[in-house]
């Protein structure tokens, strides 16, 4: 067994990457040949063509894929570019069942898959990919399950539910297959072999708290009551979390823990009603016994480096990883940590993804907020010598904490066992107090702020200016080339080169009069510059552009960085200011880097 890793940015592009693939397949004559793509593109025409472009570059292979939050690279996440995971298979013979339909077919297709299963005596391994949001998840999962038969199971939920994107793509799930795009159904993928081994793992490191509730009333996906009090009341009452826009980006790191056919699932919110109904894209029945949890960083990579050993014990051939996009905003930058440890596997690779899924006798789960491994091997495998223990230092923002704080003020007389949960709460607080209030506001790596604090720093500047009558101005920074320095020197010289660039930005902020530097994601910087015209941003920026061309870099030499320049006009908006500098930065590196462009 064999897997190559494809990116593309086009369909063009992809259609020129998979001639060679093409040709190393026919030399090596595999017995079968699947493509899993995972694409950052929603609009269904685009995906049309990557539908094609793959039909028509590998007319062997076995397809299946869709829509993508992030692709997983060798154990790294790779941003801005489809993914495309071509398995070959000496021993393996692969079929794939398609199906489309929508509400009310549920349990007909249901039966259909576990007959097609049942009638293949030496089926070892499903993978399933499905919209469920289309249809009733619960009865069509349910459904699915083997006479007599140890198979593994595996898939991903697609819901297409896009972040900040408009109505007329918003919600467009999708799945790729060999005989074109399913918009609403399931496409299943049985692996045939009497010499392949997949084991699969979870890891969930979300860590209970408080005693014990009750779903007291609830639909399909619609949690309204909890404990006969509207559902929202749990995170109002014990976390102090309010009903407004930011209620989902808040309780990321606090989702509900329950079971499902006695295996332990994660349950977030994804979305809340004025009524105070929690809507959970998995649902959780009527009558559900469910405790609030906590994300414990700590935890989540001691539960890793446990399913590293295991893994490295099965010496698989491929490794797949389906990680929950959740995971990914809860983790923030640091997502790597969670990733990071498997990069010595070969071949590693995955995406994040709307839900996860994974089977057991009795029907398949559907998870949330869960890390899936999926380890493959035909024959022996390859054996790997044993990691070294690492220490690992994993942390998280200061919101997450002080809300467990408030959350045992307020229910350490109804904790079922307070010591135990104190204990988990101090060991917490212990390792991690020093920094929380100061790590809640920056990015790790530079010490600026991080792009949640600017960007709010920001917004309350144009507020002031505009109650006041004065002006703003933002200096945008990228450091030129940078790419070629994490490629020529590494990522630790790179870290380096990120480091100096911001003191020397930092440097040239005044604190006293509200200015304000932050890092507004990979090699780019924003500067707050409240009371500036844009002559007097310029010279701002002017100097920072020459302080850095004239500074030596440890082991790189001198670099030099592109800078756009603006000032908020009378009448003008945020948004028409970000864009205008956004403006003025694309043009100096148009037209030649290492200089300061006003716009």
């Amino acid at each position: 067994m064999r897997q190559y890793l494809v990116t593309a940015e086009s369909s063009s592009e992809l259609k020129s990457k998979l001639k060679e693939i093409k040709e190393k397949i026919e030399i090596e004559k595999p017995k079968s040949v699947l493509v899993r793509a995972f694409l950052i593109e929603w609009k269904l025409e685009k995906v049309e063509e990557f539908s094609e472009t793959l039909r028509q570059g590998l007319p062997m292979a076995v397809i299946v894929g869709c829509g993508s939050n992030g692709s997983i690279v060798n154990a790294h996440v790779m941003e801005g570019k489809h993914l495309f995971v071509i398995t070959l298979f000496d021993k393996t013979k692969l079929e794939t069942l398609t199906y489309e339909f929508g509400r009310g077919y549920e349990g007909v297709i249901s039966n259909v898959i576990c007959g097609e299963i049942d009638r293949r005596k030496d089926t070892r391994a499903v993978e399933l990919f499905t919209t469920l949001l289309k249809f009733d998840a619960r009865k069509f999962l349910g459904g699915i399950h083997f006479n007599d038969k140890d198979i593994t199971v595996f898939g991903s939920n697609v819901m297409g539910v896009i972040p900040n994107a408009n109505e007329d793509i918003r919600e467009q799930a999708f799945i790729l297959s060999k005989n074109g795009v399913v918009k609403s159904g399931a496409v299943v993928v049985i692996y045939l072999s009497d010499d392949l081994h997949v084991n699969l793992y979870r890891v969930l490191g979300w860590k209970p708290l408080g005693m014990q509730l009750e779903v007291t009333k609830s639909t399909t996906r619609v949690v309204e009551e909890i404990n006969n009090k509207p559902a929202y009341e749990v995170y109002n009452h014990f976390l102090e979390i309010p009903n407004d826009e930011n209620f989902v980006a808040n309780t990321i790191g606090f989702p509900f823990i329950t079971q499902e056919y006695n295996h332990d699932v994660l349950r977030i919110p994804a979305e809340c009603t004025k009524e105070g109904y929690i809507i959970s894209n998995a649902g959780i029945p009527q009558g559900r016994k469910i405790r609030l949890t906590y994300g414990n960083p700590g935890e989540i990579v001691e539960e890793i480096k446990n399913c590293r050993e295991k893994v490295r014990q099965f010496k698989p051939e491929v490794v797949l990883i389906y990680d929950c996009i959740l995971r990914k905003a809860f983790w923030n930058t640091g997502i790597d940590i969670e990733l990071g440890p498997f990069d010595k596997f070969p071949s590693t690779a995955g995406f994040f993804s709307e839900g996860e899924l994974y089977g057991v006798k009795a029907g398949i789960i559907h998870n949330e907020c869960t890390f899936m491994l999926i380890a493959m091997r035909e024959g022996e495998g390859i054996e790997l010598e044993p990691f070294e223990d690492e220490k690992i230092f994993a942390s998280k923002e200061v919101s997450m904490l002080k809300r467990m704080a408030t959350f045992v003020e307020k229910t350490t007389s109804s904790l079922n066992s307070a010591y135990q949960q104190m204990s988990i709460l101090n060991r917490q607080l212990q390792t991690m107090n020093v920094q929380l209030s100061y790590m809640a506001l920056t990015d790790e790596l530079t010490q600026l702020f991080n792009r949640r604090e600017i960007e709010q720093r920001i917004h309350n500047a144009f507020v002031n200016a505009k109650a006041k009558g004065s002006t703003v101005a933002l200096i945008m920074v990228d450091i030129d080339f940078f790419k070629k320095v994490n490629d020529t020197y590494g990522h630790a010289t790179g870290d380096m080169v990120l480091r100096e660039v911001a003191k020397i930005i930092h440097n040239q902020v005044n604190e006293d009069n509200d200015e304000a530097a932050g890092r507004w994601g990979g090699e780019e910087f924003i500067v707050l510059l409240p009371g500036y015209d844009s002559v007097g941003a310029q010279k701002v920026a002017e100097r920072l552009r020459r302080e850095v061309e004239e500074h030596e870099f440890t082991g790189v030499g001198q670099r030099t960085v592109s800078v756009g320049v603006t000032a908020a006009k009378i009448g003008e908006s945020e948004e028409d200011v970000f864009i205008r500098s956004d403006n003025a930065l694309y043009k100096a590196k148009e037209t030649g880097r290492n200089r300061v462009v006003v716009l």
